[in-house]
């Protein structure tokens, strides 16, 4: 299987800046995967999660539909063969990219350090605050092979 940088995981998971579904490996794949419907409405419908979005006071099961990278259509029972690609999310949360603002992500660079791959973006997480792993022993190191700007 074919491992995907964080900025590629991010281009082909998120779905604008409101909403990240947590994809599971096997779902990767599952979106990866092409449809024949090439006349499709929506280039990806997430279908009969709990859609959970505070900001819009929204909790309740929904389907997500996605046209061009943005969210073209929220509602119940948007029917499958308007998607080129239709991911199943039953029984899971979709919901807008989490924020932690407390981890120590410089793995490597620190004793307290984790990658931030498998525990941040695979977990639904997609904006973080490292509380401290940098100092100024090690700073450039960190802006070498940490921080970035997508």
């Amino acid at each position: 299987m074919q491992h995907l940088t964080r900025r590629q995981f991010l281009q082909h998971s998120t779905v604008g800046s409101s909403l990240v579904c947590s994809v599971r490996a096997e779902w990767r794949d599952l979106l990866a995967a092409e449809s024949q419907n090439t006349a499709a409405r929506y280039d990806l419908l997430i279908k009969g999660g709990r859609v959970i979005d505070p900001s819009q006071g929204l909790s309740s099961e929904r389907d997500i539909a996605v046209s061009g990278g943005k969210i073209a259509r929220a509602g119940i029972n948007i029917v499958e063969t308007e998607a080129r690609q239709v991911l199943n999310a039953r029984g899971k949360i979709v919901t807008p990219g989490l924020i932690d603002i407390h981890v120590h992500v410089y793995d490597g660079g620190a004793p307290l350090g984790i990658p931030a791959d498998p525990n941040c973006i695979a977990k639904g997480v997609t904006t973080v605050v490292d509380a401290g792993s940098s100092g100024a022993h090690n700073f450039p190191g960190l802006r070498k092979y940490v921080q970035y700007v997508l």
